[in-house]
């Protein structure tokens, strides 16, 4: 697998998963350092107890992005650039007057845009006020095509206005096919850029899949955290539901990772964590 020109941190942190829906990463206190097991906290007097929010079916943990770490692993086998399905629940990091692009996983050549698939939320700010978009770009060389959907949680799309947000997308040739968060399907939409060679295959000997980054060590890292994260080898497997399921053993299923203190995956091949190995201390 090629390597990132940033040197990997072996870091291993948990933080509660509250931390990071109250105001973002920038508020949270320093991640207390685990090597091999959970935090475990004393629960607190009656008093001084907290709301926690109700456990969602099928979702375990989280791998926290601080913003500067992505988790990458080579593409297992090979597999169809042509249809697939995306589907993983995250929970932003950053706050309500930030704006950027914010990777959610980019599956292509590492390094390079010989040929990449980039999905990222967009947050913009305008005279109109704030936009959130899914942006699906797919590069091959110089030519490069993207297309702009806008979230059902937009403008809202900041740490503390949501969590847990269940995001499908599949997508068909190189463009989005149906797009769902939560129960709602995504239907507003705006392209840009003209047509893109589409490859053969995905192969592990050249492509690698980037969980909160882009493969490439460049900028754009995800901030927050997402749990569970599951790609499809298929056409219609996309169905509004607010949350996850448990994916193991299901058909066309290509990757898997549930993030339960590990980056371990249930199939395909084990993450990289490239930055700061940290993980939601409470299961959801």
């Amino acid at each position: 697998m090629a390597k990132s020109v940033f040197e990997p941190k072996k870091i291993v942190g948990y933080v509660n998963n509250q931390e990071i829906i109250e105001g973002g990463l920038a508020s949270s206190p320093t991640p207390r350092i685990s090597t091999n097991t959970l935090t475990v906290s004393k629960s607190p007097a009656p008093s001084e107890k907290v709301a926690r929010p109700a456990q969602l079916p099928g979702e375990t943990r989280a791998f926290v992005f601080d913003g500067a770490t992505e988790l990458v692993a080579d593409y297992p086998d090979r597999g169809n650039p042509r249809y697939g399905t995306t589907k993983l629940t995250f929970t932003p990091g950053w706050n309500q007057g930030d704006t950027g692009s914010f990777a959610l996983y980019a599956i292509g050549t590492s390094g390079s845009n010989d040929y990449r698939v980039e999905v990222a939320i967009v947050r913009s700010s305008g005279s109109s006020g704030y936009l959130d978009q899914l942006s699906y770009k797919v590069i091959s060389g110089s030519a490069e095509r993207e297309v702009l959907t806008t979230l059902t949680s937009s403008p809202n799309t900041y740490a503390g206005a949501i969590q847990y947000s269940f995001l499908q997308i599949h997508h068909a040739k190189q463009n989005p096919g149906t797009l769902a968060q939560g129960r709602d399907y995504l239907s507003q939409r705006t392209y840009s850029g003209g047509g893109v060679k589409i490859i053969p295959n995905f192969t592990g000997s050249l492509h690698q899949v980037s969980i909160g980054g882009l493969n490439s060590g460049s900028d754009h890292y995800f901030t927050g955290s997402i749990n569970q994260f599951a790609h499809y080898q298929g056409r219609n497997l996309v169905q509004p539901r607010l949350s996850a399921q448990n994916y193991t053993g299901t058909d066309f299923l290509k990757m898997y990772y549930r993030f339960e203190g590990t980056v371990s995956a249930s199939l395909g091949n084990n993450l990289e964590v490239v930055g700061t190995e940290t993980y939601v201390s409470s299961s959801l």
